[in-house]
């Protein structure tokens, strides 16, 4: 059970260099919020240009 543990530490321990190696800080790299992407969606709406959607309960959920 220990070596269990350990080893899901470990692996864990290792995933967060690599994200953070993309956006190092809150806001992206220089702290401006912006990214170098160039196909990025310019209309938003409850259809337009979504990835994905999860039902959330209640309210306050946005940062």
């Amino acid at each position: 059970m220990c070596r269990l543990i350990v080893s899901i530490a470990l692996v864990l321990s290792f995933t967060a260099p690599v994200a953070q190696a993309q956006w190092p800080q809150f806001r992206g790299p220089d702290g401006q919020g912006h990214s170098d992407d160039q196909n990025v969606p310019m209309n938003w709406s409850e259809n337009e240009s979504i990835a994905w959607k999860s039902a959330i309960p209640g309210e306050g959920w946005s940062s």
